[in-house]
């Protein structure tokens, strides 16, 4: 018996052994193929590892951000790299560097010059050639005045403050007027889009408006996946269903690229939390309920509440 354990640990320790040789020579290589082919500017590159080959660091970035804690991939690296506040790594099938300090995430996105558009293959395949994620910058900024104008600046947002006023007002009463819990989240998604297509499209029809919804629900969610075009795949969806036709907190992003809808973003957001908070209460059915951050942060219940009027 006694031989038998000593054999037994013998073997599993040469598999250690074997598998963290394998492991380390493995990422060796792939770092260097990736680093090598760019000669003297290797050395300026910031710390970080290509992880394995193929795959990269893709394991542990989905691991951490399936869980309760998706900070934990950056932290990681603090720990092991220090805080440099960049770092080289492999994700989603590209070299690519993670940028976590807030001052140099604005330098980024507002130098047009030194930095290119990057977006994923199936946001560009669903937007199309000629949308505002494909265009160069000279397009991009001549568009982008046209399409901003409408609702960007205090004059032109006072134009809908009546109009969101009433989408508020006739929302929460109706939420706190229903029996069984709703989905927040869901709900918050046809408030705003309401708004977005009266301003833009200029109709209300409810029927017309769901059924808009609910393609761009499909195509939002397309871009933001893995360019799969088989069945049962979010972009297989959404490409179906898409025809083209014969602070410290960048939630709109910065730079010439900023979200041109931001300010009226703001604007309902604001209006929003006006009469919310002065004229209802919210009773969540699972309070601190697991949430998933890929492709988007969100609660599993899509935020399951009871919407009460305060009397």
């Amino acid at each position: 018996m006694g031989l038998y354990l000593n054999i037994l640990a013998l073997v599993l320790a040469v598999l250690l052994g074997t598998y963290v040789i394998v492991f380390g020579f493995l990422k060796k290589i792939n770092e260097w193929c990736y680093v090598s082919s760019l000669g003297e500017k290797k050395h300026s590159l910031p710390p970080g590892d290509m992880g394995w080959p193929i795959i990269g660091n893709m394991w542990s970035f989905l691991k951490v951000f399936r869980s309760n804690d998706p900070d934990t991939f950056i932290y990681n690296k603090v720990k092991r790299y220090g805080r440099t506040g960049m770092y080289k790594t492999y994700l989603f099938g590209s070299p690519s560097i993670i940028v976590s300090i807030l001052e140099t995430c604005r330098k980024v996105l507002a130098d047009d010059e030194q930095f290119g558009l990057g977006y994923p293959l199936s946001t560009k395949q669903l937007t199309g050639k000629k949308s505002f994620h494909s265009i160069p910058n000279s397009e991009h900024k001549r568009l982008r005045r046209l399409t901003t104008a409408p609702i960007n600046g205090h004059e032109a947002l006072s134009m809908y403050i009546g109009y969101i006023e009433e989408i508020v007002v006739n929302s929460l009463d109706e939420w706190s007027s229903m029996k069984e819990p709703i989905e927040l989240l869901n709900e918050l998604r046809q408030f705003t889009f309401k708004v977005i297509t009266h301003i833009f499209l200029g109709f209300t029809a409810e029927s017309v408006m769901g059924s808009v919804e609910k393609r761009y629900a499909d195509l939002n969610y397309g871009m933001k996946s893995a360019a799969v075009n088989i069945p049962g795949f979010a972009f297989y969806k959404a490409l179906k269903n898409h025809q083209p036709r014969a602070g410290s907190f960048l939630p709109f992003g910065a730079g010439s690229r900023i979200c041109p809808g931001a300010d009226l973003a703001k604007l309902e957001i604001s209006i929003f939390l006006h009469y919310f908070l002065l004229n209802y209460e919210l009773e969540q059915i699972k309070p601190g309920g697991p949430i998933v951050y890929l492709p988007l942060p969100r609660p599993v219940d899509n935020c399951l509440a009871k919407v009460m009027k305060i009397e």
